[in-house]
């Protein structure tokens, strides 16, 4: 199943990309928002080959994705693939420069099951696809906003 969405934001692409690749920012983030993020590449800075263990709560259980940047290219995109045991997926952030100031961030995301449970999964998702839309472009939209902010105090530093 694959789900795209795109949102403008008033900052260039490099101060975005900075925003977006870093990681005491996005791992407070996780933190704040209950998950357990663990750096299974190493310390050093965000590059081709960083790798991620996440565990959150859903649903009443602990669920466990491991992710890995694919593709690193700065200030354009990034490509992250993932697992869990029901679940492979890839994220493809693309910032795309509409004028000086303005950036289009679009947002790919490709989930395909691993288990015959998961395909179930899948189709039921499938039938509410415009809900399951809906909730990716709101969710879009709050993360430009807080890139946006990140980025230009990040800019007056």
């Amino acid at each position: 199943m694959r789900l795209t969405s795109k949102t403008d934001i008033d900052a260039t692409p490099e101060a975005l990309f900075a925003a977006m690749t870093d990681l005491d920012w996005i791992e407070g983030l996780a933190r704040r928002g209950g998950v357990r993020l663990e750096r299974l590449s190493g310390a050093g800075p965000m590059g081709r080959g960083s790798s991620w263990q996440a565990v959150f709560r859903l649903r009443g259980k602990d669920r466990t994705v491991v992710s890995r940047i694919e593709a690193h290219e700065p200030p354009r995109r990034l490509l992250l693939s993932g697992e869990t045991v029901s679940f492979s997926f890839l994220v493809e952030p693309t910032l795309i420069p509409l004028s000086r100031q303005v950036t289009r961030l679009a947002l790919s995301v490709e989930i395909k099951p691993l288990t015959f449970g998961a395909r179930v999964m899948i189709q039921t998702l499938k039938i509410g696809k415009s809900r399951l839309q809906q909730r990716l472009d709101r969710r879009l939209e709050t993360a430009g906003r807080m890139l946006k902010e990140r980025a230009s105090r990040a800019g007056r530093a």
